[in-house]
């Protein structure tokens, strides 16, 4: 009986020993990967705010359309900054209403010309991070400028 005890207790020292080697020579760090699927709806993960892009190059032409104190207006844009995490770029133009045209995708430049005269026009260049596989897009604070 006391040879089964005096065993015994060699075989905790054992364990103990080999777990404390273990212990020693360091453990791996843990690694891990978090994902969720989701059936329908829409989650938002996160917020990142984009810059307006700076040193933009943009040419504005307004051509007077007789004496009616309106404008032609076209814009023609032949480069802009970049801004970090952004993939994509637009001109958004509005009237003196603040109705939008539609945005024109810059790639790296791109014009627009108003379909009818107005004033008080404003642009802005926005920057823009397009999430891969849909139609969802981050954008940038629009910094207009008034123009005609």
């Amino acid at each position: 009986m006391a040879f089964i005890r005096r065993r015994g207790r060699r075989g905790h020292l054992l364990l103990a020993c080999s777990l404390a080697a273990c212990l020693m020579a360091g453990a791996p760090a843990a690694n891990a990967v978090f994902t969720r699927t989701l059936s329908a709806g829409a989650t938002s993960v996160g917020t990142y705010k984009l810059a307006s892009p700076p040193g933009n190059a943009v040419t504005v032409t307004c051509t007077p359309n007789g004496n009616s104190g309106k404008y032609r207006l076209t814009l023609t844009v032949t480069s802009h900054g970049t801004v970090a995490k952004a993939n994509n770029y637009v001109l958004v133009v509005k009237d003196s209403t603040g109705l939008a045209a539609s945005p024109v995708t810059l790639n790296p430049g791109g014009s627009y010309t108003a379909p009818s005269p107005g004033s008080k026009w404003t642009y802005s260049i926005d920057a823009q991070y397009k999430v891969p596989g849909t139609s969802n897009a981050w954008s940038s604070d629009p910094n207009p400028v008034s123009v005609c």
